[in-house]
């Protein structure tokens, strides 16, 4: 596109400034999601839900299937990188209770 000159300097301007606002969007949400899973892992909230899920039940295939109705509900809400770095210190300690790999 710009061998071909069709980009003018107006044009380059409004790309750089919607990149920037989109990336600044971006950093913005992993900065506060970073915060909110350190907040939630100094406080003991991973723990608590973990326990609670696991008062339940002990069947693995149903903490699974609870697991991913979560994470498909918050899915539909929230981006994935916020998700990932929110719900990975509350079901991993509940995945590893039940001997699955955290790869």
């Amino acid at each position: 596109v710009v061998v071909y000159r069709s980009i003018g300097l107006k044009d380059l301007y409004k790309i750089l400034v919607d990149s920037a606002e989109t990336s600044g969007m971006v950093v913005f949400l992993i900065g506060v999601s970073n915060i909110l899973s350190w907040v939630m892992a100094f406080t003991g909230i991973p723990q608590a839900i973990a326990g609670a899920l696991l008062s339940i039940t002990e069947n693995s295939l149903a903490i699974m299937l609870i697991i991913n109705i979560i994470l498909l509900i918050s899915g539909t809400f929230m981006d994935v990188t916020p998700a990932i770095l929110i719900f990975t210190p509350i079901f991993l300690p509940i995945a590893t209770s039940f001997g699955m790999s955290p790869v």
